[in-house]
């Protein structure tokens, strides 16, 4: 029986455990959150957030925003799925605050300004009277010394 090749052990790969892998977890982000969501959570649970409004795709974004916020890179799956449950759990549905309004920011204009102190200026760094003389130069005025006495 001849070995297997290099590229037949690719395609079996392939074959096994990509296109024929059957019961994956979902490319999506939002379609894993939802999957563990409907594994995982209790009667109770999924009742409260269907009468919040919650979906799947709102416990995503919150969970992008989290690693955009942090600029991280990688957020271990495990870690994903605790924080949409926490999400579900714990953060109110209109928790994401909508960008200020033209009245908002016109009454937070008409608010008087809080006086702050003047800024001092930075202090400047003192340099020393005498410039700083070579290793060498010393030794030379050491040895001119001890000359004269």
């Amino acid at each position: 029986m001849a070995e297997k090749t290099y590229g037949e052990y690719v395609d079996e790969a392939y074959e096994l455990f990509i296109k024929n892998a059957g019961d994956c977890e979902p490319t999506s982000g939002e379609e894993a959150i939802a999957k563990y969501f409907a594994k995982s959570a209790s009667e109770e649970l999924k009742a409260k957030v269907e009468a919040a409004g919650k979906t799947a795709k709102d416990a995503w974004e919150f969970v992008t925003e989290i690693a955009r916020r942090h600029r991280l890179e990688h957020i271990d799956p495990v870690n994903v799925y605790a924080i949409a449950m926490h999400y579900f759990e714990d953060v109110p549905k209109d928790a994401r605050v909508a960008a200020p309004t033209k009245a908002a920011s016109a009454s937070k204009a008409k608010q008087p300004a809080v006086n702050h102190p003047a800024k001092r200026p930075a202090k400047q760094r003192k340099r020393p009277k005498k410039q700083q003389g070579f290793f060498f130069d010393v030794l030379g005025q050491e040895e001119a010394g001890n000359a004269d006495a």
